[in-house]
């Protein structure tokens, strides 16, 4: 089975696509975040946003169906993917710049390969995105969801 996490944290770190009938698009997210700022499944214990802003996807989020309604039929998966920005506080405008580079990466897009992990059918935002002080820490957080149909290379 395909991880979601993993294959959207791969994507979201690719320098390059090419988005046909676009041609090759350079990802306008790595400007703007460390790569090694960017984890599948939560915040690493610790997190320091005075640091650099973090990015964490992860499946789910509200919902009967939130994690998804696999296939019946085809191996194929629908995560619901919820893809949250963190930044220090107050520092809601860097999160949401960030989070529309995310945005302007995955959202509406088709038939996206992901070397040796899988493939995107298609992802969708369904969610816009929302901004949220973080209560426990005032930590600024922008979030939003997006829908994605994968497959791994097997299938």
């Amino acid at each position: 089975m395909i991880d979601g996490n993993k294959l959207l944290r791969a994507w979201l770190l690719t320098p390059s696509m090419d988005y046909t009938p676009g041609g090759t698009q350079i990802n306008p997210l790595l400007p703007l975040i460390d790569a090694q700022r960017v984890w599948g499944g939560g915040l690493p214990e610790g997190f320091d946003p005075a640091a650099g802003a973090g990015i964490v996807v992860v499946r789910g989020g509200s919902g009967i169906t939130s994690g998804g309604i696999p296939s019946d039929e085809i191996p194929l998966w629908n995560p619901h993917m919820r893809v949250t920005v963190w930044c220090n506080k107050n520092e809601f405008q860097i999160a949401s710049d960030i989070f529309g580079a995310v945005s302007d990466w995955i959202d509406q897009r088709n038939n996206v390969s992901i070397p040796d992990i899988g493939y995107v059918i298609a992802c969708n935002e369904v969610i816009e995105p929302q901004d949220l002080k973080d209560p426990s820490t005032g930590f600024a957080t922008v979030f939003g969801f997006f829908d994605m149909s994968i497959r791994d290379f097997q299938s």
